[in-house]
């Protein structure tokens, strides 16, 4: 299985801090709801959304089984949401190009945030696969099997 991180940030680990190359060029403000931004952002996300789909657990025609959306994006300090018409453009876009496998992020440090609710909410809770990571083996599968409900129940598959 895979669970594709297309960006346009995929993680600060990376060269240029988790952002494409493409992107640290463009004007306004990036990760955010700026139209120069966003506009360029979601274009790479049709490009990359047109292929993930054809892989799709959920068609049965590849390994896609959830979609990373984006990485880490909050206040840093806060449990706080940052800028919901973000993720809600970054959602629509993904389906709207046919993506149809659960979308999720991952957990903002050090505060916790999950994009778990409200607005720009993803369909999988990540705060389960960093439980999954902090927790050790003893306790995988366990989680893992909670981690498998929220993906089937994203899914309609329960």
């Amino acid at each position: 299985m895979s669970l594709p991180r297309p960006g346009p940030y995929i993680n600060g680990e990376v060269d240029g801090g988790g952002l494409s190359g493409w992107s640290t060029t463009l004007p306004g403000n990036s990760r955010s709801a700026d139209a120069a931004y966003l506009s360029a952002a979601l274009a790479w996300q049709h490009q990359i959304d047109r292929i993930l789909a054809r892989h799709q657990v959920t068609n049965g025609t590849g390994t896609v089984l959830l979609d990373q959306i984006e990485n880490e994006y909050c206040f840093a300090s806060s449990t706080q949401n940052l800028n919901p018409s973000y993720m809600e453009a970054l959602e629509n876009q993904a389906r709207a190009d046919g993506i149809t496998v659960p979308l999720f992020t991952n957990v903002c440090y050090p505060a916790g945030a999950t994009w778990a609710s409200g607005p720009g909410k993803v369909d999988v809770d990540d705060g389960a696969f960093e439980r999954i990571i902090a927790e050790g083996t003893a306790r995988t599968c366990a989680i893992a099997a909670v981690v498998l409900a929220d993906v089937k129940r994203a899914m309609r598959l329960t």
